[in-house]
């Protein structure tokens, strides 16, 4: 009988007599599991990395938005559906006869229906094995089909399932805390004032207008792009209000790209470095330097818009008739604004009192069908409150990356802070222009409400297990993004993903990437257990004579058993300890070549550097890295099973004779 520290003994002399074979073997199948724990140690510690970066960029809030679903039949009709043609044929019949009546009621004796704009035209692109006589569709531009797209989408949002109150409902369900509807500007189609300074006179020229079509505006401030969002989601991004003084204007958030791109040359700002250590130092001066300054744009209605486009026709035809015999002036002359953001004004208005009257009735008539707002011009001025971080899609490498992984993304343009608008002076804000809805919308903003489709609804949740309960619970099965109309039948009414960061990246590539990692886990267990099977199996091979020497004095196959058991676990021992430092390893020179680079990214990305959180690579290992150590030792028992049940079953002394 062998003790069990003979068996130490005897096992640790096999290590030391095949030393090259062992050094071979526990090589390549330490690295083998070196590098796959490496990269396992380095998920580890991004996906901390990431979650620290979650829980501080928006005050540990998981923020989930939500879109509402619409069936493509109601929000898009097929303008060349016979049915659909058939009632705007009637309803075009019935607009006709509403117009001649309230012709007769105004007066209007040169009223025409064949001047009104067709409500079904020809159809270019139609089914060319249809005659093109036949090949009709609606036409977009007609009142009548404006006014059935305004009736359809009146009695969609009256049954509409998709809500800010089902929203709520259903966020709340699953443990949301808050939410929230931000409220998109667009439509009040502002126009930057640069210096202050407006000049109606100079008209764009075609050329000018597609050049600024494919260029686009350089910032959101140019563009119009604003957005009212609650205060609580962009807190972390206001300067200290003592740093201002009295407010002087609109409170704004701005990309800070974007406060370079149009107040640069002002501030004297340079543009973004490439270095991203400069680009730190830089971002700190452009949100110094542009706390508290002010901008202005302008707002105008379309009716004072029309008022604009008239004055300037008038003053274009006095400068070119004004000297030939015989012309005469047009009997009310509007003339153009002489301050920034001015009203048009009546120069002169000759008209008699039926002139008048006449024009009077024109107007009702014309508002009989599409009501019109009065004319309005304000001029608005817009104070910096902060920066935010602008998008990194621009950007490359790693910077890119981690970007993606950990910025914040509101996806709104320039933001204004609800709360703080609501402290500034009603004079100073335009009275209710910023937080009123619309007064017109374009169709597909009518389906979705006043403020369309980009105003989604938002909700708060105080961890990320019930975000991701709550994204399940909105998925139509076996999807995890929009799909058209797929959503609506599965009876889901929301679209729903992430906002403000993608907090879920990391939870997403481990889902994914799971399938593949488990195959490559399975290769890389199936060749080092080939290895180490090979290597015993020669190892018991050649040991034939002293095993049967062993038997001869007495030893039982249960000593012999123990002897090369623990002879595998030593082997395992070897190969686990290599592999986890060769892990070590290739983590710590990932987190000392690259944590600074991806601390100034991530920090530069989330645009608020007075945080804690840094990026690192380097973290406590999880469950997987220990599962693969441990997996290391379970292989060398499995290897050396099937040599070593052979030779206790050989005959002792035959194998002394052989030999």
């Amino acid at each position: 009988m062998i003790g069990f520290r003979d068996s130490i003994t005897l096992a640790h002399t096999k290590i030391r007599s095949k030393r090259i074979r062992m050094l071979i073997t526990t090589i390549v199948s330490g690295l083998l599991f070196g590098i796959i724990g490496g990269g396992v140690l380095l998920f580890d510690g991004t996906s901390a990395s990431v979650d620290r970066f979650a829980d501080e960029n928006l005050g540990g809030r998981y923020l989930v938005q939500g879109t509402p679903t619409i069936p493509a039949d109601q929000a898009f009709p097929n303008p060349e559906d016979p049915a659909l043609l058939k009632t705007i044929t009637a309803e075009h019949a019935a607009y006709l006869e509403e117009r001649k009546a309230a012709a007769k009621k105004y007066d209007i004796d040169d009223y025409d229906p064949k001047d009104e704009v067709p409500a079904v035209v020809d159809n270019p692109y139609g089914d060319p094995s249809i005659p093109a006589g036949q090949r009709k569709m609606v036409n977009q531009e007609s009142v009548v089909w404006k006014r059935h797209l305004a009736e359809v989408y009146e009695k969609a949002s009256a049954n509409a399932k998709a809500t800010p109150e089902a929203f709520a409902t259903a966020a709340r369900a699953d443990g949301a805390t808050e939410t929230y509807q931000p409220k998109p500007l667009r439509s009040l189609a502002l126009t930057f004032l640069k210096d202050g300074r407006e000049d109606l006179t100079k008209v764009v020229t075609p050329e000018e207008q597609q050049a600024q079509m494919e260029n686009g505006p350089p910032s959101s401030i140019e563009s119009s792009e604003l957005t009212l969002l609650d205060d609580e989601l962009v807190s972390a991004f206001v300067t200290d209000p003592s740093t201002r003084g009295t407010p002087k204007g609109i409170p704004v958030l701005v990309p800070v790209d974007d406060v370079v791109a149009t107040l640069g040359a002002q501030l004297g700002l340079s543009k973004r470095p490439k270095d991203s250590a400069a680009q730190i130092d830089w971002f700190r001066e452009v949100k110094e330097k542009s706390n508290g300054v002010t901008f202005t744009e302008c707002y105008r209605n379309a009716a004072e818009n029309t008022r604009v486009e008239e004055a300037r026709q008038q003053a274009a035809e006095i400068a070119a008739n004004a000297k030939k015999p015989g012309w005469t002036k047009p009997s009310r002359i509007l003339a153009l604004p002489t301050t920034p953001c001015g009203e048009v004004t009546v120069a002169s208005d000759t008209r008699s009192a039926r002139e008048k009257k006449a024009d009077a009735n024109r107007e009702a008539f014309e508002a009989q069908f599409e009501p019109k707002e009065a004319p309005r011009a304000e001029l608005l001025t817009f104070q910096v409150v902060g920066v935010l971080p602008s998008d990194q899609s621009s950007m490359s490498g790693l910077e890119a990356v981690i970007g993606g992984i950990v910025g914040t993304r509101f996806g709104y343009g320039s933001i204004v802070p609800a709360g703080l608008l609501e402290a500034v002076p009603a004079a100073l804000r335009g009275g209710d222009l910023l937080t009123k809805p619309p007064v017109t919308t374009t169709p597909d903003q009518m389906m979705f409400g006043p403020y369309g489709p980009d105003a989604a609804f938002i909700a708060s949740f105080p961890t990320v297990e019930q975000a991701k309960t709550f994204l399940r619970s909105q998925a139509c099965p076996g999807m995890d993004s929009f799909a058209g109309d797929v959503y609506y039948e599965c009876g889901k009414a929301f679209s729903v993903g992430t906002y403000g960061s993608n907090y879920l990246v990391v939870d997403d590539i481990a889902r994914q990437g799971r399938p593949f990692l488990i195959g490559i886990l399975a290769v890389l267990f199936g060749i080092a257990t080939i290895i180490i099977w090979a290597m015993m199996g020669r190892v018991i091979a050649d040991s034939r004579r002293e095993t049967a020497v062993f038997r001869a004095i007495g030893a039982k196959r249960s000593d012999i058993i123990g002897v090369y058991l623990l002879y595998s676990l030593w082997v395992a021992l070897r190969i686990a300890l290599f592999a986890a430092l060769l892990a070590a390893a290739i983590a710590v020179a990932i987190e000392y070549l690259y944590a600074e680079r991806a601390t100034r990214a991530a920090q530069l990305a989330y645009g608020v550097f007075d945080g804690d959180a840094r990026f690192h690579f380097l973290g406590v290992p999880g469950p997987v890295f220990w599962a693969i150590l441990g997996g290391i030792m379970l292989m060398a028992l499995v290897a050396i099973t099937p040599p070593l049940l052979r030779n206790i079953r050989r005959n002792p002394i035959r194998d002394m004779r052989d030999e």
